[in-house]
């Protein structure tokens, strides 16, 4: 009786498809980057310990980061346009354990209003070593588009 052997070329394409299907099983396993969503809410109240001041709108970034352990996070408001944003508020600084992301803040109409007609704008998030100063990742929100 005849057994046959497989071909030298049969057995590299075999082991290339094990290798590629080890690769991508790993791929996997990382851990999420950062990630953020905006909302916006009519009306808003701010108290410096001495005045109560009253905004149009809150803005609330809620998000998840992978970092775990201190971290700063910085929080600025964009206006999306064509050729370049505009940077419309911020940068607002906090520190926090790392993990999940929360974040709000007050604005006026004229802060929203960055464009002739219809708005858009996003919330961009950096995430930072609180010692090194590093940056560890970054995300930016949806974008909302309205009048204001």
């Amino acid at each position: 009786m005849r057994t046959r052997r497989p071909s030298a070329r049969a057995v590299g394409v075999f082991a290339l498809l094990l290798v590629a299907l080890a690769l991508s099983a790993g791929a996997g396993t990382a851990s999420a980057a950062t990630s953020a969503s905006l909302r916006i809410y009519a009306g808003c109240e701010s108290f410096d310990g001495n005045t109560t001041r009253h905004y149009d709108y809150t803005l609330v970034v809620q998000g998840t980061t992978s970092y775990q352990g201190d971290v700063r996070e910085e929080f600025r408001l964009w206006g999306d346009d064509p050729y370049y944003d505009d940077l419309l508020a911020g940068p607002y600084v906090q520190h926090g354990s790392g993990g999940a992301i929360y974040f709000a803040f007050c604005v006026n109409t004229g802060t929203l209003n960055e464009d002739w007609g219809q708005d858009e704008i996003y919330v961009g998030v950096r995430v930072y070593n609180p010692v090194t100063g590093q940056q560890l990742d970054k995300a930016e929100t949806n974008r909302i588009v309205n009048y204001f």
